[in-house]
Formats: C-alpha cells, sequence, structure tokens
C-alpha cells in the first residue's frame, strides 16, 4: 500500500502589517520634513534678500509680501503640512490691505484713527482690531527692515536662517519686538514667545 505526502509547503510568516505601514512611513514623513526645512530657508533667504534690497518699506510693500505669502501657500502644501491657519491670516491681511486708498497706504500713520479702523473693518466684514493687528505688522516689519538695513551699514553678519536670527534678537534685544507701552510690563516668556511670532 503506498502512502502519499502532502508536500510541505514553507510558511511566509507576513510582518505585522502595522510595522510594515510605520517602517514605509518613516522615511517618507523624514524626506517631506527635510525637504520643508529647505524651502522654509530658501524662504527665508529670499526674504532676507528682499528686505535689503528696498531702500524703504512701505505698506505697499507689505500688501506685496501678503500676496507673495499667499501665492506660496499652495493646496498640496495645505495637505501636507497642514498651514490653513497661516493661510487664513494671509487672506484677512490681504482683505485689509486691498480696503485701503493708495493715499492712506503712502502714509500708514493716518489709519490708526478709530473712525478709519472702523470703516475699513466694516468694508471687509472684520474687527477693527483686525486692522490693527495689519498695522502693528507692518510697522513691526518697518523696523525689521530698518535693522537690517543698519547691520549692513555696519558690516554685520546678517542672519541666513530663522535660528541665526532668533540668536541675534536674544543677543542684541531689538527695541521693535516689544510695544511701547507695555515694555515694562513683559516678562520673559512673553518676549520669547513675540520674537517667535515675528515674521508670521
Amino acid at each position: 500500500m503506498m502512502m502519499f505526502f502532502k508536500p510541505q509547503v514553507a510558511r511566509l510568516v507576513a510582518p505585522n502589517p502595522m510595522m510594515a505601514l510605520m517602517g514605509a512611513r518613516r522615511p517618507f514623513v523624514k524626506t517631506m520634513e527635510e525637504r520643508k526645512e529647505e524651502n522654509d530657508k530658501k524662504a527665508f533667504q529670499d526674504d532676507i534678500k528682499y528686505f535689503l534690497g528696498k531702500e524703504t518699506f512701505s505698506m505697499h510693500d507689505f500688501h506685496e509680501r501678503v500676496l507673495h505669502g499667499l501665492k506660496q501657500k499652495s493646496t498640496f502644501r495645505l495637505m501636507v503640512w497642514g498651514e490653513d491657519a497661516e493661510v487664513k491670516v494671509l487672506e484677512g491681511q490681504n482683505k485689509i490691505c486691498s480696503a485701503m486708498y493708495d493715499d492712506e497706504k503712502n502714509d500708514p500713520k493716518g489709519l490708526v484713527t478709530p473712525d478709519i479702523k472702523k470703516e475699513i473693518a466694516e468694508t471687509v466684514q472684520m474687527e477693527p482690531k483686525d486692522v490693527t493687528d495689519v498695522l502693528q505688522k507692518y510697522f513691526q516689519l518697518m523696523a525689521f527692515h530698518n535693522y537690517l538695513k543698519q547691520k549692513k551699514n555696519r558690516g554685520e553678519p546678517i542672519p541666513e536662517s530663522r535660528d541665526e536670527l532668533m540668536q541675534m534678537y536674544r543677543v542684541e534685544k531689538p527695541a521693535f519686538l516689544i510695544p511701547r507701552q507695555h515694555k515694562k510690563s513683559y516678562n520673559r516668556a512673553q518676549i520669547r514667545y513675540t520674537m517667535r511670532r515675528h515674521h508670521t
């Protein structure tokens, strides 16, 4: 009587699906983060080059930078890096700047009156405090422009990355980072927060 044996088939043990997924994702995530860092560094250097190339920094220039920022925020980047909050800020700034007349942009100090801020806010269906925020951001960037120009004129190093800029801020403590009316009341944590929020 002949006996037939079922051939033994080597069993392939599949790896844990979650481990396989994580293993596949890690290189991808790392690559995307590296690309984001490279893009952020290049964008920062482009901004520094832009500021140094301007003799003055007007509200027209500020509006131009807002539009430039919106242009850089593609749908793909939003899906990958989730920067929709920043885009909403830029969109609000664009609306407010678009509602300003040219003569108001030529003399932004005239925009600080409550009536004009209220008029602009109502036009774009936002709050007067949003107009105030845009003006404060403009004056801060105008001071930053002067800060860079002065460093260049003195032959001092120009920051090549945000980290270098933050280090310069910690050492030099430029006055424009802290609103004048709050200088005495700001603690160390608030100053650090203001520094991090710079160039939003």
